[in-house]
């Protein structure tokens, strides 16, 4: 389900909104909802594994924690830090709580798709929703800069288009995918 694109908010909107959870980067509770999708990815890391933080917001918290346990991992965010790397170039991708923010899900999906080396894995970390009268009162959509919201369907759609096989998920709000295509 998605907001119409009338309603979408501007970029200086956007990065007004993301600048506002600085004072939450790095705490003891942020930590702790990051490790929601980071524990349930440390079985498909490796030491030697090439990683990358889509969306990681003004704060790259992912990077740090990954960095200490001797993986790489490298930051992108479309304002923060803005230099896309080259395609094919990852083992594992993370895109914890970014996937609502998408105006063209389909166009990141694809973009995701071309960075991540076949056989490696992508985490995506976002609220779903199941039934459509419950996004009512979900506090998830209240947020101005969430515009598209998952349904366990999606997530097959989403596996299927691409050519992801689902090995994790908590069908709440994590779901880690395998690219099994060939390049």
């Amino acid at each position: 389900m998605q907001v119409p694109e009338k309603y979408f908010p501007s970029p200086l909107e956007e990065k007004n909104r993301y600048l506002h959870h600085i004072s939450d980067a790095g705490s003891d509770g942020h930590i702790r909802h990051i490790n929601i999708a980071l524990s349930p990815a440390r079985p498909f890391l490796t030491p030697d594994s090439k990683c990358l933080d889509y969306g990681c917001g003004p704060k790259p918290v992912l990077k740090d924690l990954l960095t200490e346990t001797g993986i790489q991992c490298d930051s992108y965010d479309p304002y923060f830090f803005p230099q896309l790397p080259d395609t094919g170039s990852y083992d594992h991708i993370f895109c914890l709580e970014t996937a609502e923010h998408f105006f063209d899900p389909h166009k990141e999906c694809k973009r995701l798709n071309a960075l991540l080396k076949p056989g490696g894995h992508i985490t995506f970390m976002t609220e779903w929703y199941k039934r459509a009268e419950d996004m009512k009162d979900w506090y998830y959509k209240r947020d101005q800069t969430h515009v598209i919201f998952f349904h366990p369907l999606t997530w097959d759609y989403i596996g299927q288009t691409f050519g992801w096989r689902t090995v994790y998920s908590d069908h709440q709000r994590v779901i880690i995918f395998e690219k099994i295509d060939k390049p």
